[in-house]
């Protein structure tokens, strides 16, 4: 099986369950797009060992995800518009190289597990404190 019908599997799959993984991929814009229109209601989204990537933008449009993975992602920072995924009760960013974290980390209300270890963060936001749903949080 090559890695594309791999994910068309996967996508196939994501249509009833709500869960999609991709690992180590990549994805043409015209693959985002059909991967967007085929799962509009995505709760959960795996996304792991992508080499020296920027953010996936494409992934905000998944306004419905509860969980997000992007550990081994390899990110070097983190976008504002991560407030998006205003659903999001887990976020796993662990493993990556970032330094800061935005501050609108802070506008992800629901998150009640984040695990920010393994990577080279400095300091975190002082609203972070605004989490209070947070359960978990990973420092190591």
């Amino acid at each position: 099986m090559t890695i594309r019908e791999e994910l068309k599997m996967k996508i196939e799959v994501a249509k009833i369950d709500n869960f999609l993984e991709i690992n180590d991929i990549d994805l043409s814009i015209d693959e985002i797009n059909n991967i967007l229109s085929e799962l509009p209601y995505l709760t959960s989204l795996y996304l792991t060992d992508n080499k020296n990537s920027p953010f996936p933008e494409w992934i905000t449009q998944f306004t419905n995800l509860t969980h997000l993975y992007l550990n081994s992602y390899h990110l070097f920072e983190l976008p504002e518009s991560l407030a998006k995924f205003t659903n999001l009760i887990y976020l796993d960013l662990s493993y990556n190289k970032f330094k800061i974290l935005p501050e609108s980390i802070v506008n992800l209300h629901n998150l009640t597990y984040l695990d920010l270890s393994d990577n080279k963060l400095e300091e975190l936001p002082k609203s972070i404190v605004n989490l209070t749903n947070l359960i978990y949080l990973g420092l190591d």
